[in-house]
């Protein structure tokens, strides 16, 4: 009985050591990974953010806080690894009681409808309501909240509403989600104390009179994405100063001046959706001084810049087909504005009073010259109209008495009565004196004391009369 009990023994001995010699060959062979915890702008309070895992185990998630949030979880997988992950907090804002949602029945998903209108201070909106999620702010719901200074709102508001935020004078900063794609009508209009707004990537449509009468909007921040500016979106922000479109995720505050595009080629600029700045969308800016216009931008309508004294330079892409009326009337400080080939529309008193403007081309897919279009631009002292232009309008370049020159080519067919007024204007035609001359020939188009050059092809232009073979 006992050589029985002391094999047993021997045997179980043998066979937990085998077992524990399986066990380790078994864990040996066990890859390790490094789980990483990113906080995202939380504060860790305990646990390590660097841990390494056997394969197949768990992390542990590290304890972390952030001022006005709870964390909702977490982006990453940490259990059961099977390889390195980074883990990201998922955190939502501890939404500011007073805030009314409307849900429909058996939906999934709730708005925004308003609010207790003693609201006050910072307004926090989370991206979940009852484990829906909010989805936009509907018309009105913040409008005439006037003691609201700071409002930050999480990712996942597609659409913020007519009015939203209207006359919330007291308003100075907002936090936009980057899921936003639409600003309604209205939305910001009368917030007299913002200062400066960065519009998310995801924007494509910026509605009419989005911004209007935010009088101390100094800086906007645009992306190159969105499609279309409402009409007066930005009227008569009186101290909007800088305009900036910008490129990537988000634009670089710190570091970015005029344009995230300074300094990329329009071959290798990416393209960007066509973009349309509406009636009066910047009107009456009077201290904007310079904008540098997307690559997508192609239709600017009837009096977007009008009365922006300050505007001293514009620049336009190859893609921009159409200048409404009056589109730059008035931008007395305007120095330069080099259209490119493409643009197929210059509206009547397009460029009207731009006293600065030094000089201008005109480019072949331009069919007419509109009434008024560079009317009173004093300082004017060139302008080339390029082969393919058929139509100059009444009082085009009337008021004008710096313009030494005009070349008129073959192509222009008409020139209406008042068209240029400058006395002693040398006029270079491109047609041969016994050629047919353009509908409404001088003099009715002209000035007095006009010298008339014929069969212009191109040499060197020359402005002083002594130096003129009609002259000698």
């Amino acid at each position: 009985m006992k050589q029985k009990v002391k094999l047993a023994i021997i045997l179980g001995a043998e066979f937990l050591a085998i077992a524990i010699v399986l066990i380790l060959i078994f864990f040996s062979t066990k890859k390790q990974y490094t789980i990483t915890f990113d906080l995202n702008g939380g504060t860790l309070v305990s646990g390590s953010l660097e841990q390494s895992v056997t394969q197949g185990h768990n992390a542990t998630p590290p304890s972390a806080v952030k001022e006005g949030h709870y964390l909702r979880g977490w982006s990453g997988n940490y259990r059961g690894v099977t390889s390195d992950e980074r883990v990201t907090a998922i955190w939502e804002y501890e939404t500011t009681p007073g805030i009314e949602y409307s849900t429909k029945s058996g939906a999934t998903y709730t708005e925004i409808s308003g609010c207790f209108k003693s609201i006050s201070g910072k307004l926090y909106i989370g991206a979940y309501h009852n484990d829906m999620i909010v989805f936009s702010i509907k018309t009105g719901a913040f409008a005439s909240c006037t003691k609201v200074t700071d409002i930050y709102l999480l990712d996942g508001i597609i659409t913020i509403g007519e009015r939203a935020f209207a006359n919330c004078s007291s308003l100075e900063t907002i936090e936009l989600p980057g899921t936003a794609t639409v600003i309604g009508d209205s939305a910001f209009e009368g917030c007299q104390s913002l200062k400066s707004i960065v519009l998310p990537r995801s924007l494509e449509t910026l509605g009419d009179d989005a911004f209007i009468g935010c009088n101390s909007l100094e800086t906007v921040y645009l992306p190159d994405t969105v499609s279309s500016i409402g009409e007066n979106a930005f009227m008569g922000c009186e101290n909007l100063k800088s305009v900036v479109f910008y490129s990537g995720s988000e634009p670089d505050i710190d570091n970015l001046t005029e344009s995230s595009h300074e300094d990329e080629s329009e071959e290798d600029a990416p393209l960007t959706p066509s973009l349309k700045i509406g009636e009066f969308a910047f009107a009456f800016c009077t201290k904007l001084e310079e904008i540098n216009l997307p690559s997508g931008l192609e239709i600017i309508e009837q009096s977007a810049f009008k009365g922006c004294s300050s505007l001293r330079a514009v620049s336009f892409s190859e893609r921009l087909r159409k200048i409404g009326n009056e589109a730059f009337l008035g931008c007395v400080s305007l120095e330069s504005a080099n259209l490119k080939n493409g643009v197929t529309e210059i509206g009547r008193a397009a460029f009207k009073s731009c006293r600065s403007l030094q000089s201008v081309y005109i480019p072949a897919t331009v069919t007419t010259v509109e009434t008024d279009a560079f009317n009173e631009c004093s300082t004017l002292s060139s302008a080339v109209i390029a082969n393919g232009v058929a139509t100059v309008k009444a009082n085009a370049f009337k008021a004008c008495p710096a313009l030494k020159y005009i070349v008129i080519p073959t192509s222009i067919t008409t020139i209406e009565s008042g068209a240029f007024t400058t006395r002693g204007i040398t006029v270079y035609f491109e047609r041969s004196e016994d050629q047919p001359q353009p509908v409404g020939y001088a003099p009715s188009w002209c000035a007095e004391g006009a010298i008339f050059i014929y069969g212009y092809n191109g040499e060197e232009i020359v402005t002083d009369p002594s130096k003129l073979p009609e002259a000698e």
